[in-house]
């Protein structure tokens, strides 16, 4: 995880920093940049002249968790406290062939049980601290995403350096491609599943902090779990072996740390030469939990942890450039063919 913080960090400083050399050149006046990378789209003004003949596209090209999204009531088998979510993929308890799970949808679940979120959290929290304790057989692989498309990317000035930028940025990211499952054999210490570093698999206790939660039972006999949290500005993890969390999201997920980002990034001095009066904030948004268990044996089958993160950095360079950027970004972790 800490080798994911620095990515992420040395991300968003290598923009700032790309963008600075960009934009020095014959400019007389101090330049103005404003860059807006969400979801893939980007537009760029640089030293106050109108550059864009329409407005920049701000719409995420990933969609958001399905689970945020506001449907049609669920159908009878559904217990749902606020939206639903597409069910995830699904496999008997007992499957452990090694293959990966199919990503086609259940059929509609058959069970008509009504849970609040507070028993829904309870259900979650019982079956993810029992795994930690069991310390199961397990692959799981972990990836990041930065949206982005040629149909929602806009960019009038700079366009080859903006380019190398996004390039730049993805390559300090795992893509899903390019992750690797990992394989970890019965009796592990479970070190990073979550929650990481801790004994516990969620540390949540205040069902207020959720803001949609689902309980279902799938065609197969499993039980399913979606749990999205609300939004949470700069969220820190907890501390190696401790038993609560200073923030929600740390209860549940492993959040970037931005103390440990202000340490090892913000206190290089390259960075601090290059750049001044640095403020940012991460807000993570629709964090979303989808827990595929048997509900006789509260033995997980799979596991999918999605954090979105908004990412947003002002900064002078140079003492005269002024930066303002903002960029989604996904991680997701994944965690399948359990063996108790």
């Amino acid at each position: 995880m800490k080798k994911n913080i620095l990515r992420v960090g040395a991300a968003v400083l290598a923009a700032i920093m790309l963008l600075t050399l960009a934009a020095c050149g014959t400019e007389k006046t101090p330049p103005v940049i404003n860059i807006i990378i969400n979801g893939g789209g980007v537009a760029v003004d640089g030293g106050g002249a109108v550059v864009n003949t329409q407005p920049p596209v701000q719409t995420p090209t990933q969609t958001p968790p399905a689970a945020s999204e506001t449907t049609a009531p669920p159908a009878s088998g559904e217990s749902t406290t606020a939206g639903s979510g597409t069910p995830a993929a699904t496999t008997t308890a007992n499957q452990q062939d090694g293959a990966e799970t199919p990503t086609t949808e259940p059929s509609a679940p058959v069970n008509t049980n009504e849970k609040s979120k507070a028993e829904i959290l309870a259900i979650y929290t019982e079956v993810m601290n029992k795994a930690k304790t069991d310390q199961p057989k397990r692959s799981q692989k972990e990836y990041q995403t930065i949206p982005g498309d040629a149909a929602n990317r806009q960019i009038n000035a700079s366009a080859t350096i903006i380019n190398q930028l996004l390039n730049l940025a993805g390559n300090f990211m795992t893509t899903e491609d390019q992750a690797e499952w990992e394989n970890f054999d019965k009796g592990n210490d479970m070190r990073w599943f979550p929650v990481n570093k801790t004994a516990k698999g969620c540390l949540l206790t205040d069902a207020n902090a959720i803001k949609e939660a689902k309980y279902e039972i799938l065609p197969n006999g499993n039980a399913q779990v979606t749990i999205v949290l609300n939004d949470e500005n700069n969220p820190e993890p907890p501390d190696d072996g401790a038993t609560t969390s200073p923030s929600y999201h740390g209860a549940m997920f492993s959040p970037l740390s931005k103390n440990e980002i202000d340490a090892e990034i913000l206190g290089n001095s390259l960075v601090t030469a290059l750049l001044k009066d640095v403020d940012y904030s991460l807000v993570y948004h629709d964090c979303t939990a989808v827990l595929e268990f048997n509900p006789d044996t509260k033995q997980i089958v799979n596991l999918d942890h999605e954090m979105v993160v908004e990412i947003t950095a002002k900064a002078t360079a140079l003492f005269v450039v002024k930066i303002d950027l903002v960029q989604q970004l996904y991680n997701n972790l994944k965690v399948k063919d359990f063996e108790y």
